[in-house]
């Protein structure tokens, strides 16, 4: 599959995520879970996105990736996911806002491998008998 078809079914399917969380609540942890996957997917496109972008406003004959009416489908993606960033803020926004009422503990990264690593090393600098 081509770049561009990656990014065009990755962008469709972002754009099917914030329109069933720009509608009604549903629960909060699959809302969660469907926030935690369109942020993971707009960071994976996002450097395909520039990629594409550039390739699309080449102008240099000799340089040219695509023909004129691929360029202007290769921008109009480009242009579908610009417009997509600030309706992902808006979900995120939306998502988290109902996230203030729960009882979990306020350190949201405890399950993240680098919270619990930096974790480890402060219990064994605290704990841990140094030798003289």
């Amino acid at each position: 599959m081509t770049l561009f078809k990656r990014v065009e079914a990755a962008t469709a399917e972002m754009e099917r995520i914030v329109g069933e969380l720009s509608g009604p609540c549903e629960q909060v942890e699959e809302s969660k879970r469907k926030l935690d996957k369109l942020q993971s997917m707009a960071a994976e496109v996002s450097p395909s996105i520039v990629r594409l972008r550039k390739a699309g406003e080449e102008t240099d004959p000799a340089k040219k990736t695509y023909g004129e009416q691929m360029a202007q489908k290769v921008l109009a993606l480009c242009d579908r996911y610009d417009a997509l960033e600030p309706r992902i803020n808006e979900v995120r926004e939306k998502v988290t806002a109902g996230d203030d009422d729960d009882d979990d503990d306020d350190d949201d990264d405890d399950g993240h491998p680098l919270a619990l690593l930096v974790r480890l090393y402060l219990w064994t600098s605290l704990h841990v008998p140094r030798p003289p």
